[in-house]
C-alpha cells in the first residue's frame, strides 16, 4: 500500500499541503475514507502519529502544548497513466519547502 503522510504543528502550513493533495482526488484519497478505523477531528485531522515513529519536533511541539495537524493518503487505482504506469507528482507548497512523491512498485521515494 502506498502512503503520503504529512504533518506540521504550523496550522497554514499544514493546511497548504492538505489542500494541495486534497486537490488530487484522482490519485490520492485521505485514508479515513479507506480505514474507518482512523480517528479524526471533525476537520478531518489524523488524531494520532499513526507510523509509529515521532520525530523530534513533533516531541518538542507536543510537550509545548501544540497542536499537530496530520493527514494520510492513499493512492488510489486510478493513478496509472494510459500505459498502465505510476504517474510521478511534484507539488511545490511555497518558497519554504517543496512536497514531492513517486509512486514506486514498493514504496514512495
Amino acid at each position: 500500500m502506498d502512503l503520503v503522510f504529512v504533518q506540521s504543528d504550523v496550522f497554514e502550513v499544514a493546511e497548504n499541503m492538505r489542500q494541495r493533495f486534497d486537490g488530487y482526488p484522482d490519485v490520492l484519497e485521505h485514508v479515513d475514507c479507506v480505514n474507518k478505523d482512523l480517528q479524526c477531528d471533525k476537520e478531518g485531522w489524523l488524531l494520532d502519529n499513526t507510523l509509529g515513529i515521532r520525530t523530534e519536533r513533533e516531541i518538542h511541539a507536543e510537550l509545548e502544548g501544540a497542536t499537530i495537524y496530520r493527514r494520510m493518503y492513499q493512492k488510489t487505482r486510478e493513478s496509472l497513466n494510459a500505459s498502465g504506469h505510476q504517474k510521478a507528482y511534484s507539488f511545490i507548497g511555497s518558497s519554504n519547502y517543496t512536497i514531492w512523491f513517486k509512486f514506486t512498485k514498493h514504496r514512495i521515494e
